[in-house]
């Protein structure tokens, strides 16, 4: 007896009682039948029940998806277009409600989105996905500093100054100092600024630097310059200790 092989096209039905039936006559014309009991299954499952676990939005290169049920899902796939993919694509993984799936988000900030798929056990994939997205921003706020109204010179070290800070996540702390490293310099909110930074008392070229940062810890950094020209500086002298004039431990001085 040859073993031969035959194929057959299952109906597209579910059912846990399909019997195969196999007829063939032997050489000696007896005939013999063997019949088969199995289950079809040819549902496809649903999307899967996922969301996004991580930070959202984010400054980060990945993200992660939390599956929340299995059930009927064998396979999962994550997608950055809504086509349907193949049961034999690449990338399929093991359904698991513990261990979340890692995402690779794109460069640039913006809306990132991508599409999770469920297969079962047989094969079958679902024929719609779940849609998922997250914010990436990886931009600190902008900065805008106008001194002594937009001018570029100044007649006094004290000079009037306009803040403006934007971020489209908002914008957590600022700060300002006329020494680069910032040291000893705390942050404060947007409101709490001066309407006057008070430079050093002398002519000549001069810089405050402003820092800002979002809520997800981007910071930027601006400066902006003005030159002073004093006519009259302020000039403090205290007198001569034979002429000063001492009162309860104070001594006078002339301001010219």
């Amino acid at each position: 007896m040859t073993a031969t092989e035959t194929t057959w096209n299952v109906p597209l039905v579910d059912t846990t009682t399909a019997t195969l039936r196999l007829r063939a006559v032997l050489s000696s014309k007896v005939l013999v039948a063997i019949t088969q009991p199995f289950s079809i299954d040819s549902a496809p499952p649903a999307a899967p029940k996922a969301s996004v676990s991580s930070l959202n939005p984010t400054v980060e290169k990945t993200a992660n998806i939390r599956i929340s049920e299995c059930g009927d899902i064998a396979s999962v796939l994550v997608t950055l277009t809504e086509t349907r993919p193949t049961r034999d694509q690449a990338g399929w993984t093991g359904c698991s409600t513990t261990t979340p799936l890692s995402v690779d988000l794109s460069e640039g900030d913006g809306i990132k989105g991508f599409f999770v798929w469920s297969k079962d056990l047989i094969g079958n994939v679902s024929t719609s996905a779940t849609s998922l997205s997250v914010n990436v921003d990886r931009t600190g706020p902008s900065i805008q500093v106008r001194l002594n109204g937009g001018r570029t010179a100044a007649s006094h070290f004290i000079v009037p100054v306009e803040w403006a800070f934007a971020d489209a996540g908002g914008v957590a702390k600022v700060r300002y100092s006329l020494d680069p490293l910032f040291n000893g310099v705390g942050w404060k909110q947007p409101a709490e600024l001066p309407a006057h930074i008070v430079f050093p008392n002398q002519s000549g070229s001069t810089t405050a630097y402003i820092q800002a940062e979002d809520p997800l810890g981007n910071r930027t950094d601006a400066q902006a310059t003005i030159a002073l020209t004093l006519t009259n500086p302020l000039v403090v002298d205290l007198l001569a200790p034979a002429t000063a004039k001492i009162y309860s431990g104070a001594a006078s001085f002339t301001v010219g």
